[in-house]
């Protein structure tokens, strides 16, 4: 109730107790500001609880918050919520409360929100914890960038996949977050590459750790194979939501190159992205086009032959007199020798 209720309280609200009787607001700590609204005293209310009840547990009281009514929406509710715990703990805050399974996932991923957006009220790299390993960044954060620092602990990463598992996003420095869902236990398999997938778009794009966040991602000690095939995967899906931008896959093959994996990438799927990025390689010669077109057609026959027929059909519709409204840009028209090639190797296969 206080943390949902900062300001605006009337002078003459009162509660109900546990007992039979009802308590004034100004015998547990609300107070008139000057000017300005009612609020609450939040220390006043504390100290008479521990006057009523001096053997409370305030570890018990924290736990407790777990209950379907509460939420955190502000800031304000958020420091009136710290000041009561530190009040009435004296210690240390368990941070570990935060950090469990709650049952009342979305009060609890309000107070997570309120924190991440109040670093200065509250840090988890404060607290003990598992930390992410970023000495690989090329550009590593700040130290004393406290929004950024919090995303350091690999508990904070766990818990929010148990969030996002419950229907609950929350993403924020895309570098220090995907080393931290490679690191930690992957007890979460199918959400944890989701959330890798959504994230290797951000550094296909321009991004200051791209090229050693990226290394980490596909050589990593401990990677799977799995997470490789959704590198691939990820590219794939950049480039075709891209509307099949010419920059975008110049962009992957470079990386590709980088990462020493344009050969996996050529044997993947789907075809669309696979022929586009082989005709690029072809023209900067990283392999032969006609090898590897007969190749595919021996592996995949009508469906690759096809693929490829829907690709000169986009790239060169000239070849089969379609008609456009445009011209299209010279970025995205094929060069003849390229045409030719994979005219000769489809003209072999279809005897």
């Amino acid at each position: 109730m206080m943390v949902k209720t900062v300001f605006g309280l009337g002078e003459h609200v009162t509660i109900q107790n546990y007992g039979t009787c009802s308590v004034s607001l100004d015998k547990l700590g609300l107070s008139e500001l000057t000017p300005g609204p009612a609020t609450w005293n939040v220390e006043v209310f504390v100290q008479a609880l521990r006057e009523l009840i001096p053997l409370l547990s305030w570890r018990q009281v924290i736990q407790e918050l777990d209950y379907p009514e509460f939420h955190v929406p502000s800031r304000e509710g958020l420091q009136l919520l710290f000041t009561g715990c530190h009040r009435g703990l004296m210690e240390i805050f368990p941070v570990d409360v935060l950090y469990r399974t709650w049952t009342n996932t979305e009060g609890q991923l309000s107070w997570i929100q309120q924190i991440l957006s109040s670093p200065d009220l509250f840090c988890f790299a404060d607290y003990p914890c598992h930390t992410v390993v970023i000495d690989l960044l090329k550009t590593a954060p700040e130290d004393d960038n406290r929004e950024i620092a919090t995303w350091k602990s690999l508990n904070l990463s766990e818990m929010l996949l148990r969030l996002a598992e419950a229907g609950h996003y929350e993403t924020h420095c895309p570098d220090v977050l995907l080393l931290a869902l490679l690191q930690i236990n992957p007890l979460w398999h199918s959400l944890r590459n989701e959330l890798v997938s959504q994230l290797i778009p951000v550094f296909l794009a321009n991004h200051p750790n791209s090229g050693s966040v990226l290394h980490y991602v596909w050589h990593g000690q401990g990677q799977s194979a799995s997470i490789r095939q959704l590198v691939m995967q990820a590219m794939a899906e950049w480039y075709v939501k891209g509307d099949m931008d010419q920059g975008r896959l110049s962009r992957i093959l470079d990386v590709a190159q980088d990462l020493k994996a344009l050969s996996m990438l050529l044997n993947g799927t789907p075809f669309v992205f696979v022929i586009d990025l082989a005709a690029l390689a072809s023209r900067r010669e990283y392999l032969k086009l006609d090898k590897w077109v007969k190749d595919k057609l021996k592996e995949h026959q009508e469906e690759f032959a096809h693929a490829c027929i829907t690709f000169m059909r986009r790239r060169c519709p000239y070849l089969l007199g379609l008609s456009l409204d445009k011209e299209l840009p010279k970025s995205v028209q094929l060069p003849q020798e390229t045409v030719v090639t994979m005219l000769s190797c489809l003209q072999s296969f279809l005897g």
